[in-house]
């Protein structure tokens, strides 16, 4: 993955309750290791108050730890693609496994789950792992268009995708927050990964689905760069969220891409970190950019040339593909927008 020397990145990410419920469901983190090198991740938990918060946590903290530590991520190394890829998928797999064994010793969490959507931002690329409806978007300030990079692995998307419905009829449809595909149902997750290539002050963002609720995508993008600061960008996105209703928990990260940024305002590889789920200060990193209409999930070739030095000895996979029993609620999680379709 190629590390650009001439990309300064900042980056901004709040959580909030919303004006419906008591208890904020989502967790994020953003940490920036140095001043071309980003990662941000948002889970969107579901199961009812208590279940969903602990599902989301676990992801966050999982995915953080091992991700981070595993990758040892520098701005002095350029790295393999393949294992990159590898390191994000290991570490959202073993989110999965921790989300399920959780309910193995607590039954009274049966039904909880989480999406996920990471980016590791490094220079001009961005690589995004995507599980559930949580979304990622790719802002090109030069041609001022949002493409939406992920896919919602929800039903309501299923029939678009099929023909059966059009965009504007998934809008209204009823079934529109019953996902097929989150953490915690089954060792065997399947997990999307997109690439996204970034220029001169584009902007990638994170955000459940409290911020698409109520605000579209070509507002998303004319908020995002009618503004240069991301804690602004995330800022008045959650305002404006909450100004039209407020009715689930919403969470937005930004990123931003500048090859301009006044570099006596980027601290020299000094690791600035946020983890949260209620609403929280913001981490300040350089710019940023967004896309709409999902991309296709990348295909890895085995063959693939390697453009950067080998590591030796990559972690194994976190989990087995053993199947268990997929988990479903026998309720609807309070407070959730999304539910896991019955079996």
């Amino acid at each position: 993955m190629y590390n650009s020397r001439g990309i300064r990145l900042a980056s901004s990410g709040h959580t909030d309750t919303g004006r419906i419920h008591n208890n904020n469901e989502d967790h994020i983190h953003l940490s920036q290791m140095n001043v071309d090198s980003v990662v941000a991740i948002v889970a969107d938990g579901m199961g009812g108050a208590v279940a969903g918060e602990e599902a989301s946590r676990i992801a966050i903290e999982t995915i953080r730890d091992n991700f981070l530590a595993a990758r040892m991520i520098s701005s002095q190394v350029i790295w393999h693609e393949g294992e990159l890829i590898h390191l994000l998928k290991n570490a959202i797999t073993l989110a999965n496994s921790k989300i399920i064994e959780e309910t193995h010793r607590h039954p009274e969490f049966r039904g909880m789950g989480t999406t996920v959507t990471m980016a590791y931002v490094n220079g001009t690329e961005a690589l995004i792992g995507h599980v559930g409806d949580s979304r990622a978007y790719h802002i090109s300030a030069s041609n001022q268009v949002i493409q939406q990079i992920t896919s919602d692995h929800n039903f309501v998307q299923a029939l678009v995708a099929g023909g059966h419905l059009t965009p504007e009829e998934a809008d209204q449809h009823p079934m529109g927050n019953v996902l097929y595909r989150v953490l915690g149902q089954t060792y065997d997750i399947e997990i999307d990964i997109y690439q996204a290539q970034i220029n001169d002050a584009d902007r990638i963002l994170l955000c459940s689905d409290g911020l698409t609720l109520h605000v579209k995508a070509d507002e998303i993008k004319e908020i995002a760069l009618t503004h240069d600061d991301p804690e602004t960008i995330s800022q008045e996105l959650i305002k404006l969220a909450n100004e039209r209703g407020g009715r689930d928990n919403i969470s937005v990260i930004v990123v931003l891409a500048n090859t301009q940024q006044d570099e006596t305002k980027v601290k020299d590889h000094t690791e600035e970190v946020l983890s949260s789920h209620e609403d929280a200060g913001s981490v300040q990193i350089p710019r940023e950019n967004s896309n709409m209409g999902a991309a296709e999930p990348l295909t890895i070739r085995e063959s693939q040339e390697a453009r950067a030095v080998t590591i030796t000895d990559p972690p194994p996979d976190a989990t087995s593909t053993q199947e268990i029993d997929e988990i479903s609620p026998d309720t609807p999680g309070e407070g959730r927008d999304h539910l896991l379709p019955e079996q």
